[in-house]
């Protein structure tokens, strides 16, 4: 099946430098370094051109957004304090705050830090490199399912400039690096289904980094075991000598890591206190409980995946009736069902006059990135505008599914299996952002986290670039897709990190003027980075507003928050200073309150 691919995505650069050196006498042996670098680097770019500019804009957009900003947001603290210790101390733990891994996070962070030093913005790099890479094995799996070099290298800009994708790889949690890990994974298990002698290499490789998936994020686990049901079901690997080493290439890595963790937890590290409870809730979940996050859930996926896939599926209008007269009977059945999700869906979650994003944590109404300050930043998309965020959004989904599923139904498709395997770990993420879901079941309006999605989206990216083959398709609309996308992205990840820069900032200020550190509030980043898993606890009062990040494992409250950094007046607190902070996307004046409880009399 890789057969069909190019030699230029599985071997190395042309050698057509080293030929034009050696016919001016000049070898590479006596030529400077940095020149026969620079020609092949060159060479690169011409034969990689989508490639090339989607990458340099992913580096050039580092500049606009302030990537050495000094700050912890969200989880951030619980990785980089244990990232820290590896670097610094040599010594690995996972702590009972984490609820993933996170071992191989640990271990990358370590290594940024290790050689960089132990400013926070360094972590933040880890992640921006490996998402790089995640992007990169995009590509390479565009390739291998056929597309053009122009249209991979165009789903690695949707990919890599997905708001969601994108100011996550400024942070430092699980979630970008096991995406990119997944993708990795995925390209060289598709390139292990060829018949070449090197195709069992590739799946080694693709082994391995399921394993270190796994060492992110348990959701790891699924990645081989959908790829060995693939090969069985798809009667790829059968119950012979070949079948079985081919299953064992694909599992035993994997497994192998899975078992030597759990070892490692139970007799060295012990399993964290989060890991232990969130088994708990899944155990304890009952079939109606499940039952509604499954629906809910599969719902919002569909229209999260609409979304960020709307350029691809919008670029195909042109080829429309094309598409139409190709779908087969079984397409038409299984686009009627995912039709259904979408109409039900709409129809279930307008009663309650919700509108997309339906999960806002790190796209939301008030643009991107988590709101942990008490009154978060205001929002700048208003309730018309998200009603048509969720129409376009519903339309871009019914798109997908027709499209896929027609392709899916036309046997004379090329690269089935190839999409087959990557539709198997579609359906395996799907179960996998299923899983961490359950401790929002019914406690919340919210079913999920976004984040918890990510993983989906290079999936789905690579299943719609396959079904456009021989579809008349503009590339000039995908290429405006992916302008709009940077644009929104880099604008929303700047506002972000700006916003907790001043955070930081004030918080700091108030520090140097005497405020103890369990006298601040200063939202979820700052308290936990500085008080969380710190002996001791303070006294709180009862009657003052207490949000979820000035509680600590075993319920203790580490602020009695006597000073407050908010956006919002708060009863029973004086406004002390006020601090404005830029932002591009808010149109009305953005500030930061410094509150001050009032003196009981």
């Amino acid at each position: 099946m890789a057969g069909r691919v190019d030699s230029s995505m599985t071997s190395a650069p042309p050698r057509v430098v080293v030929a034009d050196l050696e016919r001016r006498g000049d070898t590479p042996r006596s030529a400077s370094r940095w020149r026969v670098r620079a020609e092949r680097a060159v060479a690169l770019v011409k034969e990689h051109p989508a490639l090339s500019v989607v990458v340099a804009l992913y580096g050039l957009s580092c500049l606009v957004v302030p990537v050495r900003a000094n700050v912890s947001v969200l989880d951030d603290w619980v990785y980089i304090r244990q990232a820290h210790e590896l670097a610094f101390h040599g010594h690995l733990h996972v702590p009972d705050a984490a609820a993933a891994n996170a071992v191989f996070d640990i271990v990358w962070g370590a290594a940024f830090a290790r050689v960089l030093g132990s400013a926070l913005w360094v972590l933040r790099l880890s992640s921006i490199v490996l998402t790089l890479l995640g992007g990169l094995a995009l590509y390479w799996l565009c390739r291998l399912l056929g597309a053009d070099r122009t249209l991979s290298g165009l789903a690695t800009g949707l990919l890599l400039f997905n708001p969601l994708v994108y100011v996550l790889r400024f942070t430092f949690m699980t979630d970008a690096h096991f995406t990119a890990l997944l993708v990795i994974a995925a390209a060289c298990y598709v390139r292990g289904l060829g018949d070449d002698p090197v195709a069992g290499r590739w799946t080694w490789f693709g082994s391995a980094a399921a394993g270190l998936a796994y060492l992110s994020r348990q959701q790891g686990v699924f990645i081989p075991v959908a790829v060995v049901l693939f090969l069985l079901v798809a009667r790829r690997a059968r119950f012979d000598g070949s079948g079985l080493r081919a299953l064992v290439r694909v599992a035993a890595v994997p497994a192998a890591v899975a078992v030597a963790h759990r070892l490692w937890l139970e007799f060295a590290n012990g399993v964290p206190v989060a890991q232990e409870a969130f088994t708990d809730v899944v155990r304890d979940s009952g079939f109606r409980e499940t039952t509604l996050l499954v629906e809910r859930l599969s719902y919002i996926e569909i229209m999260y995946i609409g979304l960020f896939a709307l350029p691809l599926v919008a670029a195909m209008v042109f080829g429309v009736r094309r598409l139409v007269s190709r779908m087969a009977t079984p397409g038409w059945l299984a686009f009627c069902c995912w039709l259904a999700v979408v109409v039900a869906g709409l129809s279930l979650f307008s009663q309650d006059a919700r509108r997309m994003p339906y999960l806002q944590n790190w796209f939301t109404t008030s643009g991107l990135g988590a709101h942990d300050v008490i009154g978060g930043r205001p929002a700048y998309l208003s309730f018309g505008m998200a009603n048509r965020l969720t129409q376009v959004s519903a339309l871009a989904a019914v798109a997908v599914g027709f499209v896929v599923f027609r392709a899916a139904a036309d046997r004379t498709t090329t690269w089935r299996p190839e999409a087959g395997l990557v539709a198997a770990l579609f359906g395996a993420m799907a179960l996998g952002a299923l899983a961490p879901s359950f401790q929002y079941r019914v406690v919340s309006d919210s079913p999920s986290l976004d984040r918890y999605l990510l993983p989906l989206f290079p999936l789905a990216i690579a299943l719609v670039v396959w079904s456009a083959q021989r579809i008349p398709l503009s590339r000039v609309v995908v290429g405006v897709g992916v302008a709009a996308a940077l644009v929104f992205s880099v604008v929303g990840t700047r506002d972000f990190l700006v916003f907790h820069k001043e955070v930081w900032a004030t918080a700091a200020q108030l520090r140097d003027e005497g405020v103890r550190l369990r006298e601040l509030d200063a939202g979820a980043g700052w308290d936990r980075y500085y008080l969380a898993g710190r002996s001791g606890s303070v006294e709180r009062d009862p009657d003052l507003v207490t949000p979820w990040w000035v509680l600590d494992t075993g319920g203790v409250f580490l602020t009695d928050s006597t000073y407050v950094i908010a956006t919002t007046p708060l009863e029973g607190y004086d406004v002390i200073r006020r601090v404005p902070y830029p932002s591009i996307l808010q149109t009305r004046k953005t500030e930061l309150l410094v509150l001050r409880r009032e003196r009981r009399r």
